[in-house]
């Protein structure tokens, strides 16, 4: 589940996100700030923008105390974004929306067989063209009326 809260000032909108998992092996938490400039406002908005977004990834398996396995991720991003923003009424929106990010990864694997525990750890670096989950579809709720 995700929670952002948006502010609407002008033509730029800025928002701040925050999203919390936690299922039987993973633990997810990740905060994100963005910034849109909606060059043409209306009941019917295009935007760009940018965002900013870090996050903590824990998976554990474990079979016994001595035998288990950890993976810890943590994820930098930042990118830019274009989309269009439809009011339906001034307190509800709906929005589409592809983003373009560059991502750097540091994952540390720790694995425990009979008590002995090893450690890795690594480095990756990603520029998503967003083919995959970089769009996004969805609804705002303003608690603020727009002006």
């Amino acid at each position: 589940m995700n929670i952002s809260f948006r502010t609407f000032s002008d033509s730029s909108p800025k928002s701040l996100g925050f999203s919390f998992f936690n299922g039987f092996d993973l633990v997810s938490l990740n905060f994100d700030a963005g910034l849109e400039n909606h060059f043409l406002p209306g009941s019917i908005s295009p935007y760009w923008g940018g965002f900013f977004s870090l996050g903590l990834i824990s998976l554990m398996s474990t079979v016994d105390a001595n035998n288990w396995s950890q993976n810890i991720t943590t994820q930098l991003s930042a990118g830019g974004l274009f989309g269009v923003e439809i009011f339906i009424f001034d307190f509800l929106s709906l929005f589409a929306e592809y983003s373009l990010s560059a991502t750097l990864n540091a994952n540390t694997t720790s694995n425990s067989i009979e008590g002995f525990v090893e450690t890795t750890a690594e480095y990756e670096h990603t520029l998503d063209i967003g083919l995959g989950n970089e769009s996004r579809i969805g609804i705002v709720i303003y608690f603020w009326r727009k002006d």
